[in-house]
Protein backbone atom coordinates (compact mmCIF):
# COMPACT_ATOMS: atom_id res chain seq x y z
CA UNK A 1 0.00 0.00 0.00
CA UNK A 2 1.11 3.36 -1.00
CA UNK A 3 1.49 6.08 1.66
CA UNK A 4 -1.84 7.77 1.81
CA UNK A 5 -2.03 11.75 3.24
CA UNK A 6 -2.78 12.37 6.45
CA UNK A 7 -7.02 12.34 6.94
CA UNK A 8 -10.15 9.80 7.51
CA UNK A 9 -10.98 7.52 4.96
CA UNK A 10 -13.54 5.32 4.24
CA UNK A 11 -13.28 1.33 3.97
CA UNK A 12 -14.57 -0.84 1.80
CA UNK A 13 -14.15 -4.59 1.94
CA UNK A 14 -14.20 -7.52 -0.72
CA UNK A 15 -14.30 -10.78 0.03
CA UNK A 16 -13.44 -14.01 -2.51
CA UNK A 17 -14.17 -17.69 -1.04
CA UNK A 18 -12.24 -21.08 -3.09
CA UNK A 19 -15.30 -21.59 -4.68
CA UNK A 20 -14.61 -17.59 -6.26
CA UNK A 21 -18.01 -16.71 -4.58
CA UNK A 22 -17.30 -12.60 -4.05
CA UNK A 23 -19.06 -10.49 -1.42
CA UNK A 24 -18.55 -6.62 -0.98
CA UNK A 25 -18.88 -4.68 2.19
CA UNK A 26 -19.09 -0.82 1.36
CA UNK A 27 -18.62 1.70 4.29
CA UNK A 28 -17.59 -1.17 6.31
CA UNK A 29 -15.93 1.71 8.77
CA UNK A 30 -13.40 4.11 8.38
CA UNK A 31 -9.43 4.41 8.99
CA UNK A 32 -8.27 7.78 10.66
CA UNK A 33 -4.27 8.66 10.07
CA UNK A 34 -4.07 11.34 12.48
CA UNK A 35 -0.82 13.29 14.06
CA UNK A 36 -1.08 12.79 17.59
CA UNK A 37 0.47 16.31 19.10
CA UNK A 38 2.80 16.37 22.38
CA UNK A 39 2.70 20.20 23.41
CA UNK A 40 4.81 21.60 26.68
CA UNK A 41 4.54 24.87 28.15
CA UNK A 42 7.45 27.36 29.72
CA UNK A 43 6.74 30.09 32.08
CA UNK A 44 9.77 32.28 32.55
CA UNK A 45 9.73 33.52 35.70
CA UNK A 46 7.19 31.09 37.31
CA UNK A 47 6.70 33.57 40.23
CA UNK A 48 6.25 37.21 38.97
CA UNK A 49 4.14 40.45 39.82
CA UNK A 50 1.06 42.29 38.22
CA UNK A 51 2.77 44.51 35.65
CA UNK A 52 5.82 41.89 35.10
CA UNK A 53 6.60 41.14 31.66
CA UNK A 54 6.65 37.02 31.44
CA UNK A 55 7.22 34.63 28.75
CA UNK A 56 5.93 31.99 27.75
CA UNK A 57 7.24 29.33 25.54
CA UNK A 58 7.39 25.50 24.51
CA UNK A 59 7.04 22.98 21.48
CA UNK A 60 4.82 21.18 19.43
CA UNK A 61 5.90 17.81 18.27
CA UNK A 62 3.68 15.09 16.39
CA UNK A 63 3.29 11.46 16.23
CA UNK A 64 3.02 10.38 13.01
CA UNK A 65 1.07 7.15 11.83
CA UNK A 66 4.39 6.08 10.56
CA UNK A 67 5.63 6.00 13.70
CA UNK A 68 8.08 9.04 13.49
CA UNK A 69 8.04 12.26 15.50
CA UNK A 70 7.93 15.72 13.54
CA UNK A 71 8.12 18.96 14.91
CA UNK A 72 4.88 20.99 13.89
CA UNK A 73 4.73 24.24 12.51
CA UNK A 74 2.02 26.67 12.20
CA UNK A 75 -0.02 25.32 14.77
CA UNK A 76 -2.24 27.72 16.87
CA UNK A 77 -1.50 27.64 20.68
CA UNK A 78 -3.17 29.28 23.00
CA UNK A 79 -2.04 29.88 26.64
CA UNK A 80 -4.93 30.19 29.66
CA UNK A 81 -4.83 29.88 33.16
CA UNK A 82 -8.76 30.57 33.39
CA UNK A 83 -8.64 34.04 33.14
CA UNK A 84 -10.58 36.22 30.25
CA UNK A 85 -7.73 37.09 28.23
CA UNK A 86 -6.44 34.04 26.34
CA UNK A 87 -2.70 34.47 24.71
CA UNK A 88 -2.12 33.34 21.26
CA UNK A 89 1.20 31.73 19.60
CA UNK A 90 1.86 30.26 16.39
CA UNK A 91 5.12 27.88 16.09
CA UNK A 92 7.20 27.88 13.56
CA UNK A 93 8.74 25.62 11.39
CA UNK A 94 10.98 23.64 14.05
CA UNK A 95 7.55 23.38 16.13
CA UNK A 96 8.55 26.03 18.83
CA UNK A 97 6.77 28.85 19.84
CA UNK A 98 7.22 32.06 22.06
CA UNK A 99 5.33 35.15 23.30
CA UNK A 100 4.88 37.58 25.78
CA UNK A 101 2.52 39.18 27.71
CA UNK A 102 2.20 41.73 30.76
CA UNK A 103 0.78 40.10 33.92
CA UNK A 104 -2.46 41.50 35.12
CA UNK A 105 -3.27 43.71 32.20
CA UNK A 106 -6.58 42.98 32.29
CA UNK A 107 -6.06 39.62 34.13
CA UNK A 108 -4.00 37.90 31.57
CA UNK A 109 -2.12 35.14 33.48
CA UNK A 110 -3.88 35.75 36.74
CA UNK A 111 -5.29 31.91 36.79
CA UNK A 112 -9.15 32.11 38.37
CA UNK A 113 -9.60 28.35 40.04
CA UNK A 114 -6.38 26.83 37.87
CA UNK A 115 -3.40 25.97 39.96
CA UNK A 116 -1.09 27.20 37.34
CA UNK A 117 -1.05 27.98 33.53
CA UNK A 118 -1.66 25.63 30.59
CA UNK A 119 -1.28 25.70 26.66
CA UNK A 120 -3.59 23.82 24.38
CA UNK A 121 -3.75 23.19 20.69
CA UNK A 122 -7.24 22.60 19.02
CA UNK A 123 -8.36 19.69 16.81
CA UNK A 124 -7.69 20.54 13.03
CA UNK A 125 -7.67 18.11 10.01
CA UNK A 126 -5.24 15.15 10.64
CA UNK A 127 -4.04 16.46 14.02
CA UNK A 128 -5.61 15.82 17.43
CA UNK A 129 -6.02 18.35 19.73
CA UNK A 130 -3.34 19.04 22.57
CA UNK A 131 -3.04 19.95 26.06
CA UNK A 132 0.46 20.74 27.57
CA UNK A 133 0.48 20.03 32.22
CA UNK A 134 -0.52 22.60 33.64
CA UNK A 135 2.71 24.89 35.19
CA UNK A 136 2.24 26.03 38.45
CA UNK A 137 2.79 30.03 38.84
CA UNK A 138 3.04 32.08 41.78
CA UNK A 139 1.42 35.74 41.55
CA UNK A 140 3.73 38.13 44.10
CA UNK A 141 1.48 40.43 46.16
CA UNK A 142 2.59 44.00 45.24
CA UNK A 143 2.46 47.14 47.25
CA UNK A 144 0.18 49.85 46.41
CA UNK A 145 1.05 53.68 47.18
CA UNK A 146 -1.21 57.21 46.09
CA UNK A 147 0.88 60.13 45.89
CA UNK A 148 -0.63 63.87 45.28
CA UNK A 149 -3.55 62.86 47.48
CA UNK A 150 -5.75 66.01 48.33
CA UNK A 151 -9.10 66.79 49.05
CA UNK A 152 -10.42 70.33 48.73
CA UNK A 153 -11.73 72.00 51.04
CA UNK A 154 -11.13 70.27 54.21
CA UNK A 155 -13.31 73.15 55.67
CA UNK A 156 -17.01 73.76 53.85
CA UNK A 157 -19.96 75.03 54.24
CA UNK A 158 -23.31 72.78 54.49
CA UNK A 159 -24.01 71.71 50.95
CA UNK A 160 -21.08 72.60 49.12
CA UNK A 161 -18.89 70.16 47.31
CA UNK A 162 -15.82 68.63 48.12
CA UNK A 163 -13.51 67.44 45.46
CA UNK A 164 -11.26 63.94 46.18
CA UNK A 165 -8.12 63.93 43.83
CA UNK A 166 -4.60 61.62 43.87
CA UNK A 167 -2.27 59.22 41.66
CA UNK A 168 -2.33 55.41 42.67
CA UNK A 169 0.34 53.00 41.44
CA UNK A 170 1.64 49.53 42.34
CA UNK A 171 5.37 48.40 43.05
CA UNK A 172 6.20 45.47 40.50
CA UNK A 173 9.21 43.93 40.63
CA UNK A 174 10.66 47.40 41.87
CA UNK A 175 8.88 49.59 39.18
CA UNK A 176 5.62 51.59 40.30
CA UNK A 177 3.30 51.12 37.54
CA UNK A 178 -0.04 53.11 37.62
CA UNK A 179 -3.09 51.18 38.66
CA UNK A 180 -5.35 52.05 35.99
CA UNK A 181 -9.17 51.55 34.92
CA UNK A 182 -9.85 49.93 38.87
CA UNK A 183 -12.92 51.35 40.65
CA UNK A 184 -12.38 54.13 43.60
CA UNK A 185 -15.75 54.50 45.77
CA UNK A 186 -15.19 57.09 48.55
CA UNK A 187 -17.95 56.51 52.16
CA UNK A 188 -19.46 58.04 54.86
CA UNK A 189 -17.63 56.92 58.26
CA UNK A 190 -20.34 58.46 60.16
CA UNK A 191 -23.70 57.57 61.64
CA UNK A 192 -26.53 57.32 58.42
CA UNK A 193 -29.20 59.92 59.34
CA UNK A 194 -31.62 58.82 56.06
CA UNK A 195 -34.22 56.99 58.02
CA UNK A 196 -33.24 53.89 55.57
CA UNK A 197 -34.17 50.55 57.37
CA UNK A 198 -31.36 49.00 58.85
CA UNK A 199 -29.04 46.55 56.84
CA UNK A 200 -30.02 48.66 53.40
CA UNK A 201 -28.20 52.22 54.06
CA UNK A 202 -25.77 52.81 51.82
CA UNK A 203 -22.67 54.87 52.94
CA UNK A 204 -21.24 56.00 49.40
CA UNK A 205 -20.11 59.32 48.77
CA UNK A 206 -19.06 58.85 45.47
CA UNK A 207 -17.26 57.05 42.60
CA UNK A 208 -14.93 57.16 40.00
CA UNK A 209 -12.28 55.13 38.39
CA UNK A 210 -9.16 55.53 37.74
CA UNK A 211 -7.42 56.66 34.30
CA UNK A 212 -4.81 54.83 32.65
CA UNK A 213 -1.87 56.53 34.43
CA UNK A 214 -3.73 55.48 37.52
CA UNK A 215 -4.97 59.22 38.47
CA UNK A 216 -8.42 59.64 39.70
CA UNK A 217 -10.70 62.59 41.17
CA UNK A 218 -14.21 62.36 42.60
CA UNK A 219 -16.58 65.05 43.58
CA UNK A 220 -18.60 64.40 46.53
CA UNK A 221 -21.90 66.03 45.93
CA UNK A 222 -23.25 69.18 48.08
CA UNK A 223 -26.29 67.41 47.37
CA UNK A 224 -25.25 64.55 49.92
CA UNK A 225 -25.68 67.26 52.34
CA UNK A 226 -23.30 65.59 54.74
CA UNK A 227 -21.93 67.06 57.76
CA UNK A 228 -18.31 66.98 59.97
CA UNK A 229 -17.23 63.40 58.61
CA UNK A 230 -14.79 61.24 58.68
CA UNK A 231 -14.95 60.07 55.01
CA UNK A 232 -12.39 56.88 53.50
CA UNK A 233 -11.57 54.71 50.07
CA UNK A 234 -9.84 51.43 50.14
CA UNK A 235 -8.05 50.22 47.00
CA UNK A 236 -6.01 47.16 46.36
CA UNK A 237 -6.61 43.97 47.74
CA UNK A 238 -6.13 40.46 45.71
CA UNK A 239 -3.10 40.35 44.12
CA UNK A 240 -2.50 43.65 45.58
CA UNK A 241 -1.66 45.15 48.85
CA UNK A 242 -4.63 46.81 50.21
CA UNK A 243 -4.92 50.57 51.49
CA UNK A 244 -7.02 52.57 53.04
CA UNK A 245 -6.97 56.35 53.14
CA UNK A 246 -8.88 58.21 55.68
CA UNK A 247 -9.78 62.09 55.87
CA UNK A 248 -12.40 64.27 57.86
CA UNK A 249 -14.30 66.96 56.35
CA UNK A 250 -15.55 70.11 58.65
CA UNK A 251 -18.54 71.08 57.42
CA UNK A 252 -19.63 74.63 58.73
CA UNK A 253 -23.31 76.26 59.10
CA UNK A 254 -25.36 73.04 59.44
CA UNK A 255 -28.89 73.85 59.73
CA UNK A 256 -30.23 71.63 63.05
CA UNK A 257 -33.58 71.36 64.55
CA UNK A 258 -34.57 71.52 68.12
CA UNK A 259 -37.45 69.44 69.35
CA UNK A 260 -39.07 68.02 72.59
CA UNK A 261 -37.89 64.46 73.43
CA UNK A 262 -40.72 64.92 76.74
CA UNK A 263 -42.93 68.05 76.67
CA UNK A 264 -42.59 70.35 79.47
CA UNK A 265 -44.17 68.91 82.34
CA UNK A 266 -45.20 70.63 86.05
CA UNK A 267 -44.33 68.57 88.82
CA UNK A 268 -46.21 68.57 92.65
CA UNK A 269 -43.62 70.83 94.15
CA UNK A 270 -44.05 73.74 92.15
CA UNK A 271 -41.27 72.61 89.05
CA UNK A 272 -41.09 72.41 85.07
CA UNK A 273 -38.91 69.57 83.45
CA UNK A 274 -38.35 69.64 80.07
CA UNK A 275 -35.54 68.13 77.94
CA UNK A 276 -35.31 68.99 74.18
CA UNK A 277 -32.82 67.60 71.67
CA UNK A 278 -31.02 68.75 68.83
CA UNK A 279 -30.65 67.21 65.84
CA UNK A 280 -28.18 68.12 62.56
CA UNK A 281 -30.30 68.26 59.36
CA UNK A 282 -27.40 66.75 57.53
CA UNK A 283 -27.53 62.77 55.74
CA UNK A 284 -24.20 61.41 57.48
CA UNK A 285 -22.63 62.89 60.74
CA UNK A 286 -19.72 61.66 63.14
CA UNK A 287 -20.42 62.45 66.92
CA UNK A 288 -16.82 62.11 67.91
CA UNK A 289 -15.35 65.22 65.65
CA UNK A 290 -18.34 67.59 65.45
CA UNK A 291 -18.11 70.64 66.97
CA UNK A 292 -19.46 70.95 70.34
CA UNK A 293 -23.43 72.21 69.84
CA UNK A 294 -24.03 75.97 71.21
CA UNK A 295 -25.43 76.70 74.83
CA UNK A 296 -29.10 76.83 74.71
CA UNK A 297 -31.73 79.41 76.42
CA UNK A 298 -34.65 77.78 78.02
CA UNK A 299 -37.47 80.67 77.38
CA UNK A 300 -41.37 80.63 78.84
CA UNK A 301 -44.07 82.80 78.20
CA UNK A 302 -48.11 83.50 79.45
CA UNK A 303 -49.19 83.28 75.77
CA UNK A 304 -48.00 80.97 72.45
CA UNK A 305 -46.76 83.86 70.69
CA UNK A 306 -44.92 85.73 73.54
CA UNK A 307 -43.10 87.95 74.81
CA UNK A 308 -40.64 85.84 75.18
CA UNK A 309 -38.31 85.32 78.72
CA UNK A 310 -34.84 83.51 79.27
CA UNK A 311 -35.58 80.69 81.91
CA UNK A 312 -32.70 81.05 84.56
CA UNK A 313 -30.40 78.26 85.27
CA UNK A 314 -31.10 76.03 82.06
CA UNK A 315 -29.22 72.64 82.06
CA UNK A 316 -26.06 72.81 79.96
CA UNK A 317 -25.62 70.29 76.53
CA UNK A 318 -25.29 66.81 77.52
CA UNK A 319 -25.24 63.44 75.61
CA UNK A 320 -27.88 61.13 77.01
CA UNK A 321 -26.84 58.33 75.29
CA UNK A 322 -23.98 55.63 74.90
CA UNK A 323 -22.34 55.54 72.70
CA UNK A 324 -23.29 58.68 70.79
CA UNK A 325 -26.37 58.60 68.36
CA UNK A 326 -28.41 61.24 66.81
CA UNK A 327 -30.84 62.41 68.68
CA UNK A 328 -28.97 62.33 71.79
CA UNK A 329 -27.88 65.32 72.27
CA UNK A 330 -30.48 66.73 74.60
CA UNK A 331 -30.56 69.89 76.95
CA UNK A 332 -32.46 68.71 80.17
CA UNK A 333 -32.96 70.88 83.09
CA UNK A 334 -35.72 71.23 85.86
CA UNK A 335 -36.31 74.54 87.45
CA UNK A 336 -38.95 76.31 89.82
CA UNK A 337 -42.28 77.81 87.64
CA UNK A 338 -41.54 81.55 87.00
CA UNK A 339 -45.07 83.55 88.13
CA UNK A 340 -46.91 83.70 84.20
CA UNK A 341 -45.21 80.98 82.98
CA UNK A 342 -47.12 78.59 81.04
CA UNK A 343 -45.86 78.03 77.52
CA UNK A 344 -41.74 76.89 76.65
CA UNK A 345 -39.18 77.09 73.90
CA UNK A 346 -35.67 75.97 73.73
CA UNK A 347 -33.53 78.39 71.36
CA UNK A 348 -30.02 77.98 70.30
CA UNK A 349 -27.74 80.97 69.08
CA UNK A 350 -26.25 81.16 65.26
CA UNK A 351 -22.53 79.64 65.36
CA UNK A 352 -19.74 78.73 62.88
CA UNK A 353 -20.31 75.16 62.75
CA UNK A 354 -24.45 75.52 63.15
CA UNK A 355 -27.05 78.06 62.21
CA UNK A 356 -29.56 78.89 65.19
CA UNK A 357 -32.84 77.04 65.67
CA UNK A 358 -35.85 77.06 68.01
CA UNK A 359 -37.76 74.24 68.82
CA UNK A 360 -41.66 74.18 68.60
CA UNK A 361 -43.81 75.36 71.38
CA UNK A 362 -45.16 73.35 73.92
CA UNK A 363 -47.52 74.05 76.79
CA UNK A 364 -46.23 72.77 80.15
CA UNK A 365 -48.89 69.81 81.38
CA UNK A 366 -50.06 69.55 84.61
CA UNK A 367 -49.35 66.91 87.13
CA UNK A 368 -51.92 64.26 87.42
CA UNK A 369 -54.31 62.94 90.26
CA UNK A 370 -55.51 59.58 91.31
CA UNK A 371 -57.83 58.14 93.39
CA UNK A 372 -58.95 54.66 95.17
CA UNK A 373 -62.40 53.29 95.14
CA UNK A 374 -63.91 50.34 96.32
CA UNK A 375 -62.04 50.42 99.85
CA UNK A 376 -63.02 48.05 102.24
CA UNK A 377 -62.38 47.47 105.86
CA UNK A 378 -63.46 44.37 107.66
CA UNK A 379 -64.22 43.58 110.19
CA UNK A 380 -65.13 46.57 112.05
CA UNK A 381 -65.50 45.21 115.22
CA UNK A 382 -62.46 42.79 116.74
CA UNK A 383 -60.99 41.21 119.66
CA UNK A 384 -57.62 42.42 120.40
CA UNK A 385 -54.64 40.74 117.83
CA UNK A 386 -57.61 40.03 115.83
CA UNK A 387 -56.67 41.30 111.82
CA UNK A 388 -58.50 43.41 109.71
CA UNK A 389 -58.95 42.94 106.12
CA UNK A 390 -58.02 46.31 104.05
CA UNK A 391 -59.05 46.16 100.18
CA UNK A 392 -59.52 48.38 97.23
CA UNK A 393 -58.14 49.75 94.10
CA UNK A 394 -56.32 52.23 93.01
CA UNK A 395 -56.70 54.25 89.48
CA UNK A 396 -53.91 54.39 86.84
CA UNK A 397 -50.85 53.19 88.59
CA UNK A 398 -49.96 49.71 88.38
CA UNK A 399 -47.25 48.12 91.01
CA UNK A 400 -47.14 51.00 93.18
CA UNK A 401 -46.87 51.20 97.17
CA UNK A 402 -49.52 52.78 99.07
CA UNK A 403 -49.40 53.31 102.63
CA UNK A 404 -52.12 51.91 104.99
CA UNK A 405 -52.40 54.52 108.14
CA UNK A 406 -54.34 54.26 111.36
CA UNK A 407 -54.72 56.85 113.95
CA UNK A 408 -56.48 55.88 117.79
CA UNK A 409 -59.15 57.57 118.66
CA UNK A 410 -58.86 60.78 120.39
CA UNK A 411 -55.01 61.27 118.75
CA UNK A 412 -55.15 64.09 115.86
CA UNK A 413 -51.65 62.42 113.76
CA UNK A 414 -51.78 59.52 111.61
CA UNK A 415 -48.83 56.83 111.77
CA UNK A 416 -48.40 53.87 108.75
CA UNK A 417 -49.27 50.61 110.06
CA UNK A 418 -47.59 48.68 107.00
CA UNK A 419 -47.35 48.83 103.18
CA UNK A 420 -49.07 47.06 100.43
CA UNK A 421 -48.26 47.15 97.41
CA UNK A 422 -50.86 47.34 94.18
CA UNK A 423 -50.80 44.15 92.13
CA UNK A 424 -51.69 45.12 88.64
CA UNK A 425 -53.83 47.31 86.37
CA UNK A 426 -57.26 46.06 85.26
CA UNK A 427 -58.47 48.14 82.77
CA UNK A 428 -57.07 50.98 84.40
CA UNK A 429 -57.29 49.69 88.36
CA UNK A 430 -54.90 48.21 90.13
CA UNK A 431 -56.18 46.14 92.91
CA UNK A 432 -54.28 45.75 96.46
CA UNK A 433 -55.46 43.49 99.50
CA UNK A 434 -53.94 42.82 102.78
CA UNK A 435 -54.81 42.75 106.60
CA UNK A 436 -53.41 44.61 109.33
CA UNK A 437 -53.66 44.55 113.45
CA UNK A 438 -54.47 47.30 114.87
CA UNK A 439 -53.20 48.00 118.25
CA UNK A 440 -56.81 49.78 119.60
CA UNK A 441 -59.92 51.03 118.58
CA UNK A 442 -59.19 54.04 115.83
CA UNK A 443 -59.38 54.98 112.55
CA UNK A 444 -58.40 53.29 109.37
CA UNK A 445 -57.47 54.89 105.94
CA UNK A 446 -55.05 54.26 102.92
CA UNK A 447 -52.81 56.48 101.21
CA UNK A 448 -50.94 57.14 98.11
CA UNK A 449 -47.76 58.88 98.82
CA UNK A 450 -47.63 60.89 95.72
CA UNK A 451 -45.25 60.71 93.25
CA UNK A 452 -43.04 63.85 91.33
CA UNK A 453 -45.77 63.96 88.56
CA UNK A 454 -49.10 62.27 90.99
CA UNK A 455 -50.13 64.52 93.58
CA UNK A 456 -50.86 62.29 96.69
CA UNK A 457 -54.39 61.03 97.55
CA UNK A 458 -55.41 59.66 100.89
CA UNK A 459 -59.24 57.86 101.68
CA UNK A 460 -61.35 58.53 103.85
CA UNK A 461 -61.29 57.82 107.88
CA UNK A 462 -62.86 53.90 108.20
CA UNK A 463 -63.77 53.46 112.45
CA UNK A 464 -62.77 49.96 113.80
CA UNK A 465 -63.51 48.98 117.10
CA UNK A 466 -61.47 46.96 119.26
CA UNK A 467 -62.78 45.37 122.23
Amino acid sequence: MSQLPLGTYTVEVQATDTGGDTADAKNAGTLAFLVKPALTLTVDPSSYALGQTVTLSGTDTGLYPDGTTQPLSGQAITITGGAPVRIAATTGSDGHYSVTAEAGSAAALVPLNEPGLTAFAAASPGFDQAQSPTVPVTIEQDQIRITNFSYNPHTANFGGPVTVSGDISFDSGGTWLPYASEPVEIDFGGVNQTGCPPGNCSSEAGTTTTGTDGSFSVTVPGSADFGTDELSFTVGGGYLSSLTTTFAVQVNHVPTELFFFSGPRRDIHGRVHLEACIDPKASFVLPKIESLYPAAKVQYAAHRGGPWKALPGAGALRDTKVPPQHPGFCYRTTQRIPRGAVYYRVVTPASAAYLGATSPVDKALGSARTRIKDLSVHPRTVNPGQRVHVSGQLFHLPYTKLQILFRPDGGRSWRVLKDVLVTGDNGNWGPFATTVGPPRSGDVAVRFPGQTFVYPYQTGAVHVSVR
